[in-house]
């Protein structure tokens, strides 16, 4: 309890100090702290000079930002009971806060997913819809493959899978899972059930996102610089994902496996190449702190499907531990399998489970990365995505591909519309 409330208190003085909003009565500016850029270029305009849609984003807007502000105020209030002891008063202002924050969150639904034009062929849902037939027929081979039969044996059914994986999912959640926690099949079973189909689409639709036209109808007349520059490296991004650079993945933290069917499920819809979707990538490595566990129950009937289906060779899986250095002794196997050639790595709801302990190793992964390295990370809140941001802007460039990916204003906030997705890009060495 007193690590949470340490990330907590680092958090809330991180947020503070990057971005203060300031509300005057008829307009919304706000004054960043962080290279954001100006606000949107509507907000200061007068109504009259508006359309009817910018008047509708400009409202919108305001409304998110006063929302911002009163959460603010409660998360202060919050900690300041906590430092007096004021049990009374932080239940008080907690449950306020918990009924705020789902205000919150229907808000930016309406902000983000509001706007998109059904009319664009390459919205969200229709990016979801283009990935579906891959992942679902991958996801169903998987559950319903004779190991999963298997695992069921005599008398355990689904719906003892799935309640023995809701008490898995509730430690990961906490950062109390030991290893021993994985070795209950028939969890590892009903986490697959549950989680292995919607991250694996999460992942092919997000990297999808990265195509999309920055929304310059939502922010003005002209784009944002911040958006500007995210567009620019968008494009850029886009091109190594679609031009057969992506020979060499790795799924750190990979549990069942979903990351790889999201990544071979995007390059089979976008690939550049043309022909068979054999040897899409040369090389395919998981790597996770309880992989025996998953390599015995999902992750070789995973290579066999996958395998059958001519979609790749063989997976290559490897343990690690991201609490530890990657020079700590129980890495070495790691360190051996060369990971800092892979092209892009995939880190899914990794970060918050080992509570900020990921420092030293994603401080090698990065460091040794070569340029051009690509990093894909989805977590169910942004709070340590925010932090891995702070740690690492020299030597990475960053695009969020979540709710707030059009509004940089709130990509410091700490709640999104669905889950948080970061991506980066190391820099290319500048010559000097």
């Amino acid at each position: 309890m007193q690590y949470e409330d340490l990330e907590k208190r680092q958090r809330d003085s991180l947020e503070k100090e990057e971005t203060k909003k300031v509300l005057i009565i008829g307009t919304v500016s706000c004054v960043t702290k962080s290279r954001e850029g100006p606000s949107p270029s509507f907000i200061a305009v007068p109504n009259s000079q508006l359309s009817e849609e910018e008047k509708e984003a400009k409202r919108r807007l305001k409304k998110r930002l006063r929302m911002q502000v009163k959460v603010d105020s409660l998360q202060n209030s919050i900690r300041h009971a906590r430092r007096r002891k004021d049990a009374t008063t932080e239940n008080i202002q907690q449950n306020k806060l918990d009924d705020l924050l789902e205000k919150e969150h229907e808000i930016i639904q309406e902000m983000q997913f509001g706007s998109d034009s059904s009319s664009n062929s390459y919205s969200l849902n229709n990016l979801k819809e283009k990935a579906k037939p891959f992942v679902e027929e991958v996801s169903k081979a998987l559950v319903y493959s004779q190991a999963a039969k298997n695992a069921l044996g005599e008398g355990i059914s689904k719906e003892s899978q799935i309640s023995n994986a809701v008490k898995l999912l509730k430690h990961m959640t906490r950062g109390t899972q030991e290893l021993s926690m994985f070795q209950d099949e028939a969890a590892l079973w009903g986490y697959t059930r549950q989680k292995f189909y919607e991250r694996a689409l999460l992942l092919c639709a997000s990297l999808g996102r990265i195509q999309l036209p920055c929304q310059e109808h939502v922010m003005g007349s002209s784009l944002d610089p911040k958006l500007r520059e995210q567009q620019q490296l968008r494009q850029q991004i886009w091109c190594m994902l679609t031009s057969n650079k992506v020979r060499k993945v790795c799924s750190i933290g990979c549990g069942p496996g979903n990351d790889l069917v999201g990544m071979l499920s995007f390059l089979r819809l976008h690939h550049n190449d043309e022909g068979d979707d054999v040897n899409i990538l040369d090389k395919v490595l998981l790597m996770d702190w309880s992989i025996d566990e998953w390599k015995a129950a999902i992750i070789g009937p995973l290579n066999d499907i996958l395998k059958q289906k001519g979609f790749l060779n063989d997976i290559d899986t490897v343990f690690c531990d991201i609490t530890k250095d990657f020079n700590d002794d129980g890495n070495k196997d790691a360190l051996q399998q060369n990971p800092f050639d892979f092209d892009l790595f995939s880190i899914s709801y990794l970060l918050s489970e080992t509570r900020g302990k990921w420092g030293p190793f994603l401080k090698a992964l990065v460091s040794n990365a070569k340029p051009g390295a690509m990093f894909y990370f989805a977590e169910p809140v942004p709070w340590q995505l925010h932090r891995f941001v702070e740690f690492f802007t020299q030597e990475l460039q960053f695009i969020w591909l979540d709710s707030s990916m059009d509004y940089p204003i709130f990509q410091k906030a700490d709640r999104r519309a669905g889950p948080s997705v970061l991506f980066a890009i190391k820099k290319e060495v500048k010559q000097k």
